[in-house]
């Protein structure tokens, strides 16, 4: 079988001899370097927002884990008119989290629990980008919501309608 200009550009392409259109040299150098720059800046283009997509969407897998255990206070408090911060209460109505009982959370991972006076809860959770985000409600008035990159005390963030 002979491959030359007239041969179909698939059929040069699985033989093997796709520089045969120019007269079977292959492509030049300065052919190859425009290619390898489109590719570079296809790279430089996407890469940052591939990158920030990640991020935002860790952080909102927290925000679902900090709703979805609220959730799990809500029925609780609808039983017994109180909220509770007792690990085992909450692993018996949703195991699927990891609970901790402390005011500022430290890691990510666990949902952290913080039972104050006044029957006030504070869940809270840290993202895997070093952000922290949390959910307030005062004896069921109500939740208010805050974030905060220094991940400090629960009762000490400025609460806000929104994360």
């Amino acid at each position: 079988m002979t491959v030359g200009r007239n041969t179909p550009w698939l059929q040069r392409a699985l033989t093997g001899t796709a520089g045969a259109m120019r007269g079977g040299h292959g492509y030049s150098l300065v052919e190859l370097m425009v290619i390898l720059l489109v590719i570079a800046l296809l790279l430089i283009i996407g890469l940052p927002a591939l990158l920030g997509s990640q991020e935002r969407s860790q952080d909102r897998a927290v925000q679902s884990d900090i709703t979805n255990v609220y959730s799990v206070e809500k029925i609780i408090f609808s039983g017994h008119a109180a909220y509770t911060d007792d690990i085992a209460a909450m692993g018996a109505e949703e195991p699927s989290f990891v609970y901790v009982t402390a005011d500022t959370p430290a890691a990510a991972g666990p949902v952290y629990l913080y039972l104050a006076p006044g029957n006030t809860i504070y869940i809270m959770a840290k993202s895997l980008s070093e952000t922290c985000y949390y959910l307030r409600d005062v004896d069921g008035a109500g939740t208010d919501y805050a974030t905060s990159a220094s991940c400090g005390r629960s009762d000490l963030q400025t609460y806000g309608s929104h994360w």
